[in-house]
């Protein structure tokens, strides 16, 4: 059974937003339309970008709800994604299949996600 403290965590926990989680949301919207015109160059990078922008958010999210080294494990995890799909973005830069202008808010908001699983990760 739970006692209070935990139900009052829980509740805590499900009411606040949680920024690693909000921001790699965010990131997945920004990278749809880039993503799709990837796809059509680069199947199976744009397929690895997706699902490492897609592990950054399930991990992220996983971490929020475990305990002691497992929850750092997955904000370590999620951030190795996020180092994955940055290269990934500049990969497909690099072969001309993606613009560096269209990827300018993309980077913004990676670069805040990499910051926000690193610092989590560390505590």
């Amino acid at each position: 059974m739970a006692s209070a403290r935990d139900l009052c965590n829980l509740r805590k926990e499900t009411s606040m937003p949680f920024l690693a989680e909000t921001n790699a949301l965010t990131l997945l919207t920004l990278l749809r339309e880039p993503l799709k015109r990837l796809q059509a160059h680069d199947p199976k990078l744009a397929d690895e970008a997706r699902r490492a922008g897609r592990s950054i958010a399930l991990n992220a999210a996983e971490g929020r709800g475990r305990r002691g080294r497992d929850r750092t494990h997955h904000f370590a995890v999620a951030y190795a994604s996020g180092r994955e799909l940055r290269m990934a973005l500049a990969i497909a830069e690099a072969e001309g299949l993606l613009d560096r202008g269209e990827l300018g808010e993309v980077r913004q908001v990676l670069d805040r996600q990499l910051a926000l699983l690193w610092g989590l990760q560390r505590r």
